[in-house]
């Protein structure tokens, strides 16, 4: 197998990179550069985006879970070691996302539903 069939090719400024290139850009975000997080952004969101829809069925809650998902990679920066690709890391934290998202839509279900029950017991229904 050739290097370029071993190499992921990613699209930085309109331009193909090499991982190589990626982990570059990773480090200059890790180093506060937000252009190049930006540039990680144009690349990932999409996908994360998709990986959203497709979990939560809800393009709406996708949005608001692929934006919470950047903002925690943005804050989480620090925490990436490298001991997997940089995709990888934002998908972990888009299932982390997700599932909490999930875990919130359920307790506001429940809450929803006792207050209901609660104003039913009130009125003697």
């Amino acid at each position: 197998m050739g290097l370029a069939a071993v190499e992921r090719h990613l699209m930085v400024d309109g331009k193909p990179c090499t991982a190589s290139a990626e982990d570059a850009l990773v480090a200059r975000a890790r180093a506060g550069d937000a252009s190049a997080f930006e540039q990680l952004y144009q690349k990932y969101a999409g996908r994360i985006y998709g990986l959203c829809v497709r979990l939560t069925r809800s393009p709406v809650v996708a949005e608001d879970v692929t934006q919470e998902v950047f903002v925690q990679a943005w804050r989480k920066l620090s925490d990436y070691r490298g001991e997997s690709a940089f995709p990888s890391w934002l998908h972990r934290i888009a299932m982390n996302a997700v599932l909490g998202a999930q875990r919130a839509q359920r307790r506001r279900r429940r809450n929803a539903d006792a207050a209901r029950a609660e104003k039913k017991g009130d009125t003697g229904g």
